[in-house]
């Protein structure tokens, strides 16, 4: 990621990554086929990697053995929280990561730059995405059971908070390099809270 984040996508070699971690280019070659391969094995990573927080983050002792397994643990486990309180720590969970780890974002966007390029990439960014989506759908389907979120569409709303949020994120870290988590956490929740409990949330968008 280190090369990503300093010379973009496009500009880093096999050699490069080869160098930084002092590996052979023919062990390297052994391994991955190209430069695409490898690039590719750090968004997995980062997946796995995005998997252990879910299962830490919504207490799951063991991780699951698939995304099914893994909703059905989720759905379960959400029924017993608040929404709000879900929310809000999910919101501040995710500032603490990307205020610890900077260079997560511009080397999402690089990802993203490839994903209408590479198949490969743009299918995993389309998973990270779906997850996303699917997991913050859960939560607000919750509240609404609850009657503490007033949403029409709960998909449609769960896809505009998360694209927020994302926005959010890439801005600060990648433009301003610095953000307060308290601070951002308490800006982010307000704005979700604010349209969960907006009457018809998400609609808008459906009808467009």
């Amino acid at each position: 990621m280190h090369y990503i984040v300093r010379k973009g996508y496009d500009h880093v070699t096999l050699g490069d990554v080869c160098g930084k971690i002092h590996m052979s280019r023919s062990i390297a070659n052994y391994y991955f086929k190209n430069k695409e391969e490898l690039l590719v094995s750090v968004l997995e990573r980062m997946i796995s990697g995005s998997t252990e927080s879910i299962c830490a983050f919504f207490g799951l002792m063991e991780e699951p053995e698939n995304d099914e397994a893994l909703y059905r643990a989720i759905e379960e486990t959400i029924r017993h929280h608040a929404p709000e309180d879900l929310l809000y720590t999910g919101i501040r969970a995710i500032v603490h990561y990307v205020r610890k780890n900077q260079e997560i974002a511009p080397v999402f966007l690089e990802f993203l730059s490839q994903a209408n390029r590479n198949p490969s990439i743009g299918a995993l960014i389309n998973y990270i995405s779906r997850r996303s989506y699917e997991i913050t759908e859960m939560i607000i389907r919750e509240g609404v059971r609850v009657g503490v979120f007033q949403v029409a569409d709960p998909s449609t709303t769960a896809r505009i908070l998360v694209s927020s949020g994302i926005g959010v994120f890439i801005g600060h870290a990648v433009v301003e390099g610095f953000f307060n988590i308290e601070e951002k956490t308490g800006e982010m929740f307000d704005f979700a809270l604010a349209y969960l409990k907006a009457p018809g949330a998400g609609k808008e968008a459906q009808d467009r």
